[in-house]
């Protein structure tokens, strides 16, 4: 729709599992292992993208110490 395509692929290294449901309006994710995600670079412009059941999720922040990603925007491209 917008001529951008890119494939993401879900492999064991990077997967990880949410340790508290994630609610309609939640701004943090609860983790198993943060660092099995990738790390956003906002001085590019860049964010980390998660996909939690059918929900893709872009997240600006890491939180090693508590396992968690925040800054949420939900539902991006085209997912509820």
């Amino acid at each position: 729709m917008r001529g951008v395509q890119a494939t993401y692929r879900i492999t064991d290294n990077s997967s990880t599992e949410l340790t508290v449901t994630l609610g309609d309006y939640d701004d943090v994710i609860y983790v198993k292992d943060v660092t099995a995600l990738p790390v956003p670079d906002l001085s590019l412009n860049l964010w980390g993208i998660v996909m939690i059941n059918a929900e893709r999720i872009m997240y600006r922040y890491i939180d090693y110490t508590n396992n968690t990603v925040s800054g949420l925007l939900r539902g991006t491209a085209g997912t509820a």
